[in-house]
């Protein structure tokens, strides 16, 4: 069983294919959320954003994960790519994270979220792993 995380976090694994200009995001795990106040767990999914680093310049497409259901330690399987990205693109980019509570309404509610400038990252052979912190953005969840 995995260790449950002290404060809520997301893991990350990115590959970068130069060759192809092919940016991989696979968000495969989000740990520590906070319980609901009425007791059940929590339907969520991940919502990723490439943007670039000057502002006049609009974010690629929106992506997201599959929804899990029932799971405040929810685990995701689906890869997002990014195509058609150069390198130098890459380092000028940010990835804005949000993890989100499902409705069925598609009135989503931001749990947390996380920024990575990606000029920090150094992908050793094109993949890197990672956990980012999420800044809460709900106050009406439990810790307990």
């Amino acid at each position: 069983m995995a260790k449950l995380a002290e404060y809520p976090e997301i893991s990350l694994q990115m590959t970068y294919q130069e060759e192809t200009e092919t940016l991989i995001i696979h968000p495969s795990r989000v740990s520590g959320l906070p319980h609901r106040t009425d007791g059940k767990l929590l339907t969520t999914f991940v919502r990723l954003f490439l943007v670039p680093k000057f502002s006049e310049l609009l974010p690629r497409p929106v992506a997201s994960s599959e929804i899990k259901r029932e799971s405040n330690e929810p685990v995701f399987s689906k890869k997002v790519e990014y195509q058609s990205i150069s390198s130098q693109e890459l380092i000028n980019s940010a990835l804005h994270v949000e993890v989100l509570e499902y409705s069925c309404f598609h009135m989503h509610k931001v749990l947390g979220n996380a920024d990575l400038h990606l000029v920090h990252v150094e992908f050793v052979n094109g993949d890197v792993s990672l956990t980012l912190p999420l800044e809460m953005s709900i106050v009406s969840y439990s810790n307990n």
